[in-house]
């Protein structure tokens, strides 16, 4: 069962092999004994994501209530979170969280001084304005699905505006999108996980904030 995206998450291969883990071909294989060792779980590790599956110790068939979305049994509440334990320790053990949306923000700090703002309740979700309170960047956490990607979970995007014809040519649905909430014809999502281009990230969000400018200078 698919328990968590490793998007924002890099790998540490040698402390994930002292911590226990089996490489594979394409995984890294965990086994732990659960409940007195009458269940164990086994985690795999692939490069996007983390699995989790349950097994009874005994005849190895897998543990079915644990696959239940909403089980209301303590004992299965109970298993469910001591896996959750186990999956924290792991991550803080075995990987490095790429927060690409935070050197993002830190570099438009430094580039234009430039402070989040948080105008909604969820504070996943801010904007990055110019000193004339223009928006040129908005940061958000959004569920894969309203990418049209078939992923579970959420992913952080940023919106930049840029001209027409660049995000023509660089929407491929795959790290560049339509701008989601925003004017599709002068607005771009882009992905921020691991695989992010960084420096071209970071272009576009100059180009961004200069487009904004003068655009304000224009006007004035």
């Amino acid at each position: 069962m698919k328990y968590l995206d490793l998007a924002q998450y890099e790998l540490k291969e040698i402390e994930l092999l002292k911590y226990g883990f089996i490489k594979q071909s394409k995984s890294y294989v965990y086994t732990q004994p659960l409940h007195q060792e009458e269940y164990q779980c086994q985690i795999q590790v692939f490069d996007h994501e983390i699995t989790v599956d349950v097994y009874d110790t005994y005849d190895h068939e897998q543990f079915l209530p644990f696959y239940v979305k909403h089980s209301q049994s303590a004992y299965v509440a109970e298993m469910k979170a001591d896996i959750d334990q186990l999956i924290t320790d792991i991550l803080s053990v075995c990987f490095v969280k790429c927060d690409i949306k935070q050197q993002l923000i830190s570099f438009a700090q430094d580039m234009y001084h430039t402070i989040p703002v948080y105008p909604w309740e969820n504070l996943s979700h801010c904007v990055l304005k110019t000193a004339e309170q223009k928006w040129y960047a908005i940061f958000m956490n959004i569920p894969y699905k309203t990418l049209g990607v078939n992923k579970q979970g959420n992913i952080d995007i940023v919106n930049v505006k840029a001209s027409p014809k660049l995000i023509e040519q660089l929407i491929d649905y795959d790290r560049y999108f339509p701008a989601y909430h925003m004017n599709k014809k002068y607005w771009l999502t882009i992905v921020l996980d691991k695989e992010t281009d960084f420096e071209k990230t970071t272009k576009l969000l100059k180009q961004s904030y200069e487009s904004v400018t003068e655009k304000n200078k224009r006007r004035s």
